[in-house]
């Protein structure tokens, strides 16, 4: 059965590109321009003198193996109301009712600035002072050195990091020391350096930091902007679970925040997946596994490779995929670098109050070959590289601890212009992706589970699955 969209609206369809009204380009008076992206559309008007027009459109998706129907109904105005989509096991189904609520236009947080939390477990800590110990300063430094290693193997980077800025504190106050010991303690010290300068985990370690802490910052940024519109549908889904349900909000990116060497079209996306089927265990699995993943679990992929490192990358795993969504667009290529962070406690409250673990993915540009040991494939021809770096935080639904609850942010760099991707068409293709995406790992990992390979790596990996169930 095929998917459709119906939409009403009191406004122009300009509005879903902001830029549009400025363009150079001659102003649409009809959809014909869309029409050949989106599909079929009636009584789509562009207003050229700022006044709105009521439009409906159709929008089939191309894929017909999708068994999953929709509806949109919402009307726009300066705070956008919630759109629901209920989305159909079969089509024997009737669609599922979602009350409306009425939803805020922005993110609005009370706080101005983001405690990015990377210290947070390491309160209770106390540097040692080497300057009261000067008999034995290599068994401090080697026993700092071992607690910092054995956080990081279990991915406890918030806890690692005071960790590290004691051991560097420590091994200079050991260096401006060396008169106090034997030249046999003196050689240990700087031999410690040299090999704590040239650790491979503890540089992974350093740039993870930096880039966690800045993509929490710009998370926190993205979230907490007033006064700016989002589009806002909720989902469900009762094939995959009675109280199965996702939010899905996006926005196009205000000019201050829109990079300046990327897409064409810029997108803030905002998810909250409530009760996820599966544990928090097997979706991390799901997620760090990569090369356990299979190209058919991925809507309108034609091509995937997934890889994994071991502790020494902090776990650290590759992912590139490349999906022909159709509609007469360039294919999509993703190559991504994923990192995991536990969380004793939330790095960033607009995400979530409770212990979880943290996903980041880093998208990689075209021109890049290495990233942080990786080696990188080149461009797809005739594709486009997408840019997609998000924070992903997934933690314990608390009404049902065996399932998993969701928060993802991210911002979606796409290399064509807006009136080619509109808002709407964009949100459209992500909400069949998610749909295929959940059905497909419910029916082919979760209900699967022993037969998938994923029990044998958790059993394999006790320091990055065993911390997940302690701390998460």
């Amino acid at each position: 059965s095929s998917f459709s969209i119906k939409h009403f609206s009191n406004t122009c369809i300009a509005c879903d590109a902001q830029n549009l009204r400025n363009s150079p380009v001659p102003v649409w008076t009809t959809c014909q321009t869309r029409s050949s992206a989106m599909g079929i559309c009636r009584s789509a008007h562009i207003c050229e003198c700022g006044k709105a027009e009521d439009t409906e459109e159709e929008i089939p998706v191309d894929n017909k193996e999708s068994s999953f129907q929709g509806i949109v109904s919402a009307r726009d105005s300066d705070v956008i109301p919630k759109q629901i989509l209920a989305i159909k096991a079969d089509k024997h189904d009737r669609p599922t009712k979602v009350n409306e609520d009425q939803v805020s236009p922005d993110f609005a947080s009370d706080d101005d600035h983001v405690n990015l939390a990377l210290d947070i477990a390491g309160e209770s800590n106390e540097a040692v002072t080497l300057m009261q110990s000067t008999d034995d300063p290599m068994s401090i430094l080697e026993a700092r050195y071992d607690r910092l290693k054995a956080l990081l193997r279990c991915c406890r980077l918030l806890e690692a990091g005071p960790e590290l800025s004691f051991l560097d504190k420590e091994l200079s106050a050991a260096l401006g020391r060396e008169q106090a010991w034997s030249a046999e303690v003196v050689n240990s010290v700087n031999a410690f350096e040299r090999v704590f300068k040239d650790d491979v985990m503890l540089r992974k370690m350093r740039a993870l930091e930096g880039r966690t802490a800045k993509i929490l910052g710009a998370t926190s940024a993205w979230l907490s902007r007033a006064h700016v519109k989002w589009r806002d549908q909720t989902f469900v889904f009762p094939k995959v679970d009675k109280d199965f349900r996702c939010r899905m909000r996006v926005r196009t990116a205000d000019a201050d925040e829109f990079t300046k060497d990327g897409g064409l079209t810029q997108l803030i996306v905002s998810a909250e997946v409530i009760h996820f089927p599966g544990s928090i265990i097997q979706y991390a699995a799901i997620n760090h596994e990569l090369d356990l993943s299979k190209k058919e679990w991925i809507a309108y992929c034609e091509n995937y490779f997934g890889a994994v490192k071991d502790s020494s990358a902090l776990h650290s795993a590759m992912m590139v995929s490349l999906t022909n969504i159709g509609w007469g667009l360039p294919k999509q290529q993703v190559v991504v670098v994923r990192d995991f962070v536990m969380c004793p406690k939330s790095p960033l409250h607009e995400l979530c109050d409770r212990p979880g673990m943290l996903m980041v993915d880093h998208s990689c540009e075209e021109d890049c070959k290495e990233y942080e040991g990786w080696l990188l494939p080149s461009k797809e021809k005739n594709s486009v590289r997408m840019a997609a770096n998000s924070s992903v935080y997934f933690h314990r639904s608390p009404d049902m601890p065996e399932l998993t609850n969701i928060n993802m942010v991210s911002k979606l760099s796409v290399p064509l212009p807006p009136a080619i991707v509109p808002v709407r068409l964009l949100m459209k293709f992500m909400s069949d992706f998610l749909a295929k995406y959940i059905s497909t790992i419910k029916k082919a990992v979760i209900d699967d589970w022993d037969q998938t390979g994923y029990p044998q790596r958790i059993k394999d990996n006790p320091d990055f699955y065993g911390a997940i169930a302690e701390f998460c």
